[in-house]
């Protein structure tokens, strides 16, 4: 039986004060920086690392890269070193063994399904003893899912992709933030002896005071904010948008559909330069009907069970993911575009009608938000509602072209 989770913390939490003595216990080499906390508002950058000295890298490609931060590699916390641990500590593998490759798959979910990995933890390690004892029991437990919360975001915002083996958490280059990859001033690497070291680009200078900076990669802001919690400054449009479709209720095939489909329900908005590009698979299972060609059939195997399959124009369909590239080949191709650009076309006008309508409040809302979320919400909504305006000119655009296309 699951159990209701707690949300009380039972570790202490260490200051930042406390890093320069554990970095030194674990020998952590600092060079030319320093982290510091900034603050800031309405948005509080946090900790950052802060060059301590003027700092300058050579730009003849000759030279060794500057050594920022160097991290033992007993230190980086990756996949590979958890088994190499494990192999040592049977407690460990006795957890490993028990939730199986499910922790793969927690970290890469969405918040709302958090409580059902963390119960699923629970439930295939609390016949441990020493689980029951030290995690779960309500006096001697240590593990809440606050706990659980926190290794999640840790991971979706601090975790680096290392050459040598892979994702990984590494402590103090961790606290190193995003800038755009013309302004980052370091990046991060490792040392054939395994160390995770902070790098000065070559050709970078940095001040006595001025912080260290990297670049986490191309993203959009949505990412940004559900990853790492703010939209860089810099940012100047939403670059990419997601937005869940459905098969409406009066199409007769909707279950049928529904039960098929290999592909997400959503579409992808991109802002390429001026215009925006939009991606689906999903899409063009709406967009076709019976009379068009399309045809599911329940068939019975040998040993008696059940497949419902789909057949397009009487040809079997191994995968509706090739569903698209039927319809370019189909002569009423112009026809099933017309289809799929009006429906997001509907789409993305009723997203913005709610953007609209949540504005009305946005007023009272903000005197029961704090400061920097309310900031970075306001922003978000700015720059995606941008794209979402942008994208139905191309739509008209494109339906324009359309009709003129089938007119002709």
């Amino acid at each position: 039986m699951t159990r209701n989770v707690t949300i009380a913390m039972k570790r202490q939490r260490l200051p930042l004060a406390a890093l320069k003595a554990w970095s030194k216990l674990n020998n952590v080499e600092f060079h030319g920086v320093n982290v510091q906390h900034v603050g800031g508002y309405p948005v509080d950058k946090g900790a950052v690392v802060i060059a301590s000295q003027d700092l300058e890298a050579g730009g003849d490609g000759d030279s060794p890269a500057e050594v920022l931060i160097r991290v033992p590699r007993e230190l980086v916390l990756s996949s590979e070193m958890v088994h190499g641990w494990a192999k040592v500590d049977g407690y460990l593998k006795e957890v490993l063994d028990a939730v199986g490759d499910f922790g793969m798959v927690a970290l890469a979910a969405k918040l709302n399904s958090l409580s059902r990995e963390f119960n699923l933890l629970r439930e295939s390690t609390e016949h441990f003893s020493w689980c029951e004892k030290i995690w779960w029991n309500d006096q001697t437990g240590r593990l809440s899912f606050q706990d659980w919360l926190d290794v999640d975001s840790w991971y979706r915002s601090r975790a680096l992709h290392l050459p040598e083996v892979g994702n990984a958490m590494v402590p103090c280059i961790d606290m190193v933030n995003h800038r755009p990859l013309e302004d980052a001033a370091a990046y991060f690497d490792q040392t054939p002896d395994g160390d995770a070291v902070l790098l000065l680009q070559e050709g970078k200078v940095l001040s006595s005071g001025q912080e260290a900076t990297i670049n986490y990669g191309s993203k959009s802001a949505s990412e940004m904010v559900f990853s790492y919690g703010f939209i860089d400054e810099s940012t100047m449009s939403a670059r990419e948008l997601v937005l869940d479709i459905e098969i409406p209720d009066d199409d007769p095939l909707k279950k049928a559909k529904e039960a098929v489909s290999d592909s997400h329900p959503v579409v992808r908005l991109t802002l390429n330069g001026d215009s925006v590009e939009w991606q689906s698979s999903f899409i063009w299972l709406i967009c076709v009907n019976e009379e068009d060609g399309i045809e599911f059939k329940l068939l019975q195997s040998v040993d008696g069970s059940t497949e419902l399959q789909v057949f397009w124009k009487g040809e079997y369909m191994d995968a509706i993911s090739s569903l698209e590239n039927l319809l370019k080949a189909d002569p009423s191709w112009e026809i099933f575009q017309l289809r799929a650009v009006s429906l997001l076309q509907d789409r993305v006008e009723n997203q913005l009608m709610q953007l609209d309508q949540s504005q009305q409040g946005s007023q009272v809302k903000e005197h029961h938000t704090n400061a920097q979320t309310w900031v970075t919400t306001v922003r978000l909504r700015e720059l995606e509602q941008q794209l979402m305006e942008a994208a139905i000119l191309e739509f008209e655009r494109q339906v324009f072209i359309s009709f003129l296309g089938l007119a002709s």
